[in-house]
């Protein structure tokens, strides 16, 4: 498959996601009776839209996710004044005059949809590939650090740094993190637990370095119900991978040039498929990518950071505390001074994407 086939199919994964989590925003804000403007497919000039009901329904040009305005949602920064913000602040479907409640699971639903979507293609990555990764070790390689210490064929992986490892990729973000440093493996042997101090080896690959220990793991074919047990797992992985990354960038242990954005993103995915795979291997690779990207949009706006739905979370938990809302125009001012930070960050991003691109 030529790469401009896997860009547009790179593209159609990132829209799907994004379209999936505002979905559940959607759903949970009708179901909680609370009026949705414009439910839109895509970012950008409007292409095509139909009014139902009180919705909104369009397709944009820019095919980069999609959008749910919540009635009354952003109506404290949204420049409104006069008869209009009245008619809205007296509406009974209006976000703020909805139950507390309501508008929790309305603004929660996304990143939780985000986590279903990972968890169901992690559920059909499995039985594409027919196969998952243990933390069982079934490889040593005699010139890696890990045989030097002492761990052997048929040890179990649990921790690197303290850190306890639910799926093998964990381990290697681990190892990328702490940059070359010395590093402590916790390994089961029978029903003995061992502990190593080792330094990991740092590889070429492609241009860049990362680094190894010298294992590999061992492979099972899970039966149907299993697949859903390791899906599980390759979720609650997912989340424990971006959770950590995040916290290491903002500790300083990465620079923010390790960050990918949509082009970096997009870049990755096209190189992913190639002409001569087989079906499967088309079905698990698009699979893994969204569970992947899923689960990272999930943690993502759970941060609490004015303007994504974890900033939203924490106001509407502080209204619970208090007993009475939060001021909307201060709140409306929050949202819109950390939706110019993320715009601002989202630059530098798309900018150190283009250089890594070019260089």
């Amino acid at each position: 498959m030529n790469q401009a086939v896997g860009i547009v199919i790179a593209f159609l994964v990132f829209s799907f996601i994004v379209f999936f989590h505002e979905w559940g925003h959607f759903l949970l804000a009708r179901r909680g009776g609370i009026g949705v403007e414009e439910f839109a497919i895509g970012m950008g000039p409007k292409l095509w839209g139909k009014k139902k009901g009180d919705t909104l329904y369009s397709i944009r040009l820019l095919p980069i996710g999609g959008f749910c305005a919540m009635l009354g949602e952003d109506s404290a920064g949204s420049g409104l004044s006069g008869t209009a913000a009245a008619t809205i602040a007296s509406d009974p479907r209006a976000f703020n005059n909805r139950p507390l409640k309501a508008r929790i699971l309305a603004v929660l639903a996304g990143p939780v949809f985000n986590f279903i979507l990972a968890f169901i293609f992690a559920v059909i990555l499995l039985l594409a590939a027919g196969a998952v990764t243990t933390t069982e070790i079934s490889k040593v390689d005699p010139e890696y650090p890990a045989y030097q210490a002492g761990i052997q064929v048929g040890d179990k992986l649990l921790a690197i740094n303290g850190h306890r490892i639910l799926d093998p990729m964990e381990a290697s973000t681990y190892l990328v993190v702490e940059g070359g440093q010395p590093v402590e493996v916790d390994v089961l042997r029978g029903a003995e637990k061992l502990r190593f101090t080792l330094t990991p080896k740092p590889v070429d690959r492609g241009g860049q370095t990362v680094y190894m220990i010298g294992i590999g793991y061992a492979y099972i074919q899970p039966n149907f119900l299993e697949v859903f047990y390791y899906a599980l797992i390759k979720l609650l992985s997912m989340i424990k991978i971006t959770a950590f990354s995040l916290f290491a960038l903002i500790t300083g242990k990465v620079s923010l040039n390790m960050l990918s954005g949509p082009v970096g993103i997009v870049n990755s995915l096209s190189k992913s498929y190639d002409g001569g795979m087989a079906i499967r291997q088309y079905i698990a690779i698009f699979s893994s990518q969204v569970v992947l990207l899923s689960a990272n949009l999930g943690v993502m706006n759970l941060l609490p950071i004015p303007a994504l739905d974890g900033g939203r979370l924490v106001f509407l938990f502080l209204e619970g505390l208090r007993g009475k809302p939060i001021d909307q125009k201060k709140e409306g001012y929050i949202h819109m001074a950390g939706f110019v930070l993320l715009m601002l960050l989202m630059a530098v991003i798309f900018y150190s994407d283009i250089v890594k691109l070019l260089t």
